[in-house]
C-alpha cells in the first residue's frame, strides 16, 4: 500500500493544480500551459514559475505573478511546462480496484502488487504525455505549451496579458 501513497501525493508535488487545465479540458484551454524555469546555481536567481506565453527565438515569454518577463535560453538551466493535471477518475477507479482485492483472499499477495504496478504505469504515463522538460526535448517542442505556440501577436504587449487566477495556497515552491 506505500506505493500507492507514493503514486497518489506525488502527482501534486510539482504544479499548482490550479496552473493548468484536467486532461479532458486540455483541448479547449486558452492560456499557456505552467512553466517553472530553473537557472544554473552559479547566477543565483530564484526559479520562474507562471503561465508560458509564447517561445520566439531563443526567447521564454513568461507571464508571472509580476507580470510578464522574458528569459534567453542561454540562461536557463531546466524549463518544465506542464500542459494539464491527470485524470482523478482514473486515480479513484484504480484505488478503488485495489480495495476491491480484499476480497481476493490467498490472491490477494499477487493482485495488490498488480494493481500497483497499473498505477504506476498510468501516472508515469500522464506525467510523460503532460510534461514537456527543455534540454530533454527541443527548444521548439517548448511551444506546444505557449498560449501562443507561433509566437507573440504582431502588436500585442505581453504586459497587457492577465494571468489565470491561481489561489493563494497553489503558489508553493517547487
Amino acid at each position: 500500500m506505500s506505493l500507492l501513497g507514493v503514486w497518489l501525493f506525488s502527482a501534486c508535488a510539482h504544479r499548482p493544480p490550479a496552473a493548468v487545465p484536467n486532461v479532458q479540458a486540455f483541448d479547449r484551454e486558452v492560456y499557456g500551459g505552467w512553466i517553472v524555469v530553473s537557472y544554473p546555481q552559479l547566477m543565483k536567481r530564484p526559479k520562474t514559475r507562471g503561465e508560458l506565453i509564447a517561445v520566439v527565438g531563443d526567447q521564454l515569454s513568461v507571464l508571472t505573478a509580476n507580470g510578464a518577463v522574458s528569459v534567453a535560453r542561454s540562461d536557463i538551466e531546466t524549463a518544465t511546462v506542464v500542459l494539464f493535471s491527470g485524470d482523478l477518475q482514473i486515480n479513484s477507479r484504480i484505488t478503488g480496484a485495489m480495495i476491491t482485492t480484499i476480497s481476493h483472499g490467498v490472491l490477494l499477495a499477487a493482485t495488490i502488487p498488480l494493481w500497483s504496478l497499473t498505477a504506476a504505469a498510468t501516472h508515469v504515463a500522464y506525467d510523460h504525455f503532460a510534461e514537456i522538460t527543455y534540454p530533454d526535448v527541443a527548444w521548439e517542442s517548448l511551444r506546444r505549451g505557449a498560449r501562443f505556440p507561433q509566437g507573440l501577436p504582431k502588436g500585442l504587449d505581453p504586459a497587457s496579458l492577465r494571468p489565470r487566477p491561481l489561489p493563494k495556497e497553489d503558489e508553493r515552491k517547487d
